[in-house]
């Protein structure tokens, strides 16, 4: 049985982070949203034998605007959003805010920082964490 329950804690933010003084999220505002706004991603984790993967949804990213770090067994991951730009039509409504990314997860596993990976398509971030060598689970023989 895996224990990635006890080996990655949440540190963050609420699934909305408004700016001080905002009283409305992006779908209750009547006026288009510039990248104001920083949104929580939803995200899976699933705890292998080798690693640790992250996966992540951060639509209207780009592979250039994800910021991923690990330091002092924080994961960070960071996505920068361009507004949408409405040059030659006003919308009627525009009820999809649209924003940066943003979160952190503590992980309690021994993890190999060198070894850490990400790929990103069609919005969605994969990072894979390797587990250090002495945190892989291995089977040990008994003798008999």
């Amino acid at each position: 049985m895996n224990s990635t329950t006890n080996q990655i804690q949440e540190s963050g933010h609420s699934p909305v982070v408004r700016r001080p003084g905002s009283a409305q999220s992006p779908a209750q505002s009547a006026a288009p949203v510039p990248s104001q706004w920083t949104y929580r991603p939803n995200v899976d984790i699933v705890d292998t034998d080798a690693a640790i993967e992250v996966y992540a949804d951060v639509p209207g990213a780009t592979g250039d605007s994800i910021d991923i770090a690990f330091e002092q067994d924080i994961l960070s991951i960071e996505a920068r959003v361009q507004p949408r730009r409405h040059e030659t039509w006003t919308p009627v409504a525009d009820e999809f805010g649209v924003g940066n990314f943003h979160r952190r997860f503590q992980i309690d596993a021994a993890i190999d920082p060198d070894a850490i990976t990400a790929d990103f398509d069609a919005g969605v971030l994969k990072i894979t964490l390797p587990k250090a060598k002495q945190a892989q689970r291995r089977r040990i023989p008994v003798r008999a």
